[in-house]
């Protein structure tokens, strides 16, 4: 079944839409979640409330990619459970991740400002889409899906210590970019 096939029948409000859904997209949605959790339960839960989280918001919401859609919702809620389960004490996981993102987008890493928020995503696109093909999965495996360095040198047939140089460099060129950009320190 085609994204707008689904999507139309959650405008239906019929309930085949989230059994669609979740077999177009479950195995896609519980990766993340599993990638960011690394807990089982977790993870299936985060992917049902995923699915539910689509039918309370679609509609209003017409998703362009489905999948897209989706795979932000789960990542928002797997984050979202990290740091309600961490609220005293910093998860080494998430904190990794945004430390290391930290050294290339300092500042205020959610601005306020929507205006300066959609101008940081276009930035930030239009980085990632000048980048080799194989530097962009690395820096989206790592940093939207939570792979590990190990899972991504695996993916790539390279050493960790590739994969972590790689990721560094990309690092420091999304500094200069977003410096140059006026967007960054």
């Amino acid at each position: 079944m085609q994204d707008k096939e689904i999507i139309q029948l959650f405008w239906y409000r019929d309930q085949e839409a989230v059994n669609a859904a979740r077999g177009q997209y479950g195995s896609y949605c519980g990766s993340i979640a599993m990638n960011l959790l690394q807990n089982r339960e977790d993870a299936e839960e985060i992917l049902n409330d995923t699915f539910l989280k689509a039918w309370q918001s679609i509609p209003p919401a017409r998703p362009d990619s489905l999948k897209i859609y989706l795979g932000r919702i789960t990542r928002n809620l797997a984050l979202n459970r990290i740091k309600y389960a961490q609220a005293d004490k910093r998860d080494r996981r998430l904190s990794m991740f945004l430390d290391e993102l930290a050294e290339a987008a300092s500042g205020d890493p959610l601005p306020e400002d929507e205006i300066a928020a959609a101008e940081l995503t276009d930035h930030l696109n239009a980085f990632l889409t000048a980048l080799p093909e194989d530097q962009r999965d690395m820096f989206l495996r790592r940093y939207w899906f939570g792979d590990s360095i190990r899972e991504i040198a695996e993916r790539h047939h390279k050493r960790e210590g590739t994969i972590s140089v790689t990721l560094h460099r990309i690092r420091l060129a999304l500094s200069r970019y977003l410096n140059e950009k006026g967007v960054g320190q």
